[in-house]
């Protein structure tokens, strides 16, 4: 659902709306990339957080319930994603970008020569759900 500005690339949700979200240029902190679509949904307890590209394709899901994060397929897209319980390799030089970022975690593009890593990272280590075990 889109109440926004179609630039925006991030989302807040609107309390009163169940599960819709809203694009909001108000909820993209500065640095954030124009160039990507974040739309969060939730269902129960559990939050999705769908990116698409300019095109409107979608490029990664990611979902999270209680502090686990976990990729989703993507409409045919194969991502590569480094999730805090599975940290993949990421090249020293690969150029970052925040496409996403709320309280407890941001969503990072590392892109390498068109080879992208897409990577959960929390806030904090104190963000972590294992933070005190």
């Amino acid at each position: 659902m889109n109440t926004g500005s179609e630039d925006s690339s991030c989302v807040e949700l609107d309390p009163g709306a169940e599960g819709r979200a809203r694009l909001s240029s108000a909820a993209r902190p500065a640095g954030h990339s124009r160039r990507w679509r974040v739309i969060e949904s939730r269902e129960e307890d559990i939050a999705y957080f769908v990116v698409k590209d300019e095109a409107g394709r979608v490029q990664v899901t990611i979902g999270n319930a209680g502090g686990v994060f976990w990729a989703l397929p993507a409409a045919g897209a194969l991502a590569k994603v480094s999730l805090p319980s599975w940290r993949l390799r990421i090249p020293p030089d690969a150029l970052p970008t925040e496409v996403y970022g709320s309280a407890d975690f941001s969503l990072v593009l590392f892109d390498h020569g068109g080879d992208a890593v897409w990577s959960v990272e929390f806030v904090s280590a104190a963000a972590g759900p294992h933070a005190d075990a």
